[in-house]
């Protein structure tokens, strides 16, 4: 662990602001039966929340569809940074899917969405969905997280990881040493979201979010970065 003071992270402000840095294809050629993933990357501040839209309806967590990462403010700095990336996942493509999909972005008062993603379906069958339907078996997937985040040291800091599957998938996070994630400052949420309370510099890392079932297991990462207050005070 790098005990060393925060660096002076240059032209980093406290201010409300948002980007997207990946969004998905503008034309995604599937067929019947098919499974299709779109991503979307959003970098801002404070964290953003992301919301997938097909057409003009927000789509609702049904169909192993897509986590709203919403970060309770309680738990969340207003002047932080963060990385967050979302899934929506379609398992067994049907003709209801044909469409435009939009990722949409919020970061403080600041809102931002791609440019929409048509869903062209051409050919194949949509019989395997019956099938798959019925098994209701699934692996784990994880559909929202957090890939880097900058906080303030002594906040409290909620890392998101919503994973789907069936059976139900357990969740764990794992420190830079590859340990279960164990410290009375650090609490694994029912949602499966890290609450990490006073962040401090020696928190400064690599956190691994684990989900698995009898199925299988799926995993990704987070950097979490503290910094001064002081300093993001001053950038205002």
């Amino acid at each position: 662990m790098n005990n060393s003071p925060p660096a002076r992270i240059s032209g980093f402000r406290a201010k409300d602001w948002i980007k997207i840095s990946r969004a998905p294809s503008q034309v995604i050629n599937t067929q019947l039966g098919d499974k299709v993933e779109l991503e979307c990357e959003v970098l801002g501040s404070p964290a953003p929340e992301i919301q997938w839209y097909k057409g003009s309806q927000l789509i609702q967590e049904t169909e192993r569809s897509v986590l709203n990462n919403e970060l309770q403010d309680s738990y969340h700095d207003k002047a932080g940074l963060a990385k967050i990336k979302s899934r929506f996942i379609i398992d067994c493509v049907t003709s209801n899917h044909g469409g435009f999909y939009t990722c949409v972005a919020r970061a403080g008062v600041k809102k931002i969405k791609s440019e929409p993603s048509l869903l062209l379906i051409e050919g194949g069958s949509s019989e395997s969905c019956k099938e798959a339907k019925n098994e209701k078996l699934q692996p784990p997937r994880i559909i929202s997280w957090n890939p880097t985040a900058m906080e303030n040291m002594g906040v409290d800091v909620l890392l998101p990881c919503a994973a789907v599957g069936n059976p139900t998938p357990e969740i764990y996070w794992l420190d830079q040493d590859n340990n279960v994630v164990n410290n009375f400052r650090f609490r694994v949420l029912n949602n499966g979201d890290l609450a990490i309370y006073r962040l401090a510099w020696p928190d400064m890392g690599q956190y691994k979010c684990v989900a698995e079932n009898s199925l299988g297991r799926d995993s990704v990462t987070t950097f979490i970065y503290p910094v001064l207050v002081s300093f993001l005070l001053s950038k205002l």
